[in-house]
């Protein structure tokens, strides 16, 4: 057999005789062999976002394109859509998420294109221990705290004397 390409293909066949005469006939036919092309904008991928409310961008190319649909749930729950219209509002939950969107054409070849990232919404829990009440001495003041958060990056402190800034951002480390 032949190779066609993708699209719209048009074939001929001619034959002729002896005497020179040329008859011929032709058939055109499409070549689907290609899946529809899915590319999500935004989200960004292994991005944070301190918002869990986000839009859904996206791209979709298919010559025959069909459907397309969205799932923010691993698919329990599949949203339909206009083919190439971006969503906005989209629910993300806190923590990890991953969303896919999907589309198939008319002779069935589906695919899909997911993009994972993280909504972290909540601000980290910090507690001072010390120093607290009176102390006697300038030097070695102990600083005890805690600081908590699921993605906790990085802790400092700041001194003031009154409403004067003495010391600026100090780095500690948060354990």
């Amino acid at each position: 057999g032949l190779n066609a390409p993708h699209g719209n293909n048009t074939w001929r066949v001619y034959a002729n005789d002896s005497f020179g005469l040329i008859g011929g006939a032709s058939s055109s036919f499409f070549v689907d062999a290609l899946n529809p092309e899915l590319l999500i904008s935004f989200p960004i991928n292994s991005i944070y976002y301190p918002s869990n409310n986000l839009n859904l961008n996206y791209s979709v190319r298919d010559d025959t394109l069909q459907a397309c649909w969205y799932s923010v749930n691993g698919g329990l729950i599949n949203i339909s859509l206009t083919c190439g219209q971006n969503v906005s509002g989209v629910t993300a939950n806190e923590g990890n998420n991953t969303w896919r969107v999907y589309a198939n054409d008319s002779f069935g070849r589906v695919n899909s294109s997911s993009v994972s990232f993280i909504v972290d919404t909540v601000f980290p829990k910090a507690a001072l221990t010390e120093p607290i009440g009176i102390k006697t001495t300038r030097t070695n003041i102990p600083l005890i705290f805690s600081a908590n958060d699921t993605y906790l990056d990085a802790c400092w402190y700041n001194v003031y004397r009154g409403i004067t800034l003495e010391v600026t951002n100090t780095t500690v480390n948060c354990s």
